[in-house]
């Protein structure tokens, strides 16, 4: 059985050596769509509680700034302004994105199989599926 679960988050972040508009800080809207692998339930009969990851994305990345680990610039100011960050390893684009989320994800749940992220800028928008 596989079960589906959506849920947003807001966040900020810049593509670091890139030319173009997404070299400024800004944000968006993620849009993921999880999917996993259910197995076993628990005493309750419940396979995965929607919270439990609910949570973990909200606390992880919503309303934080993601932040290239090579972006030292941007993390003292971050630190200085005590704003909420996460660091991304490599950079903030989109792939690198879904690959931490994944990761994350796993570490907590393991019956996670890949998710599904999408943002919209505008008119247009991106989805990538890992």
């Amino acid at each position: 059985m596989k079960i589906k679960i959506d849920v947003s988050f807001e966040a900020s972040h810049r593509i670091i050596n890139y030319i173009g508009s997404c070299q400024f800080l800004h944000g968006h809207t993620y849009y993921l769509t999880i999917i996993a692998d259910i197995t076993n339930f628990d005493w309750k009969g419940m396979a995965i509680d929607i919270d439990v990851i609910k949570n973990l994305i909200k606390s992880n990345y919503d309303y934080k700034t993601l932040v290239a680990e090579g972006d030292e610039k941007l993390i003292r100011w971050l630190k200085v302004e005590n704003q909420p960050f996460k660091i991304i390893k490599n950079n903030t684009n989109l792939e690198n994105i879904a690959i931490d989320i994944l990761n994350t994800l796993k570490n907590n749940i393991p019956n996670v199989e890949n998710i599904s992220i999408e943002i919209t800028q505008g008119n247009s928008g991106l989805k990538i599926s890992h």
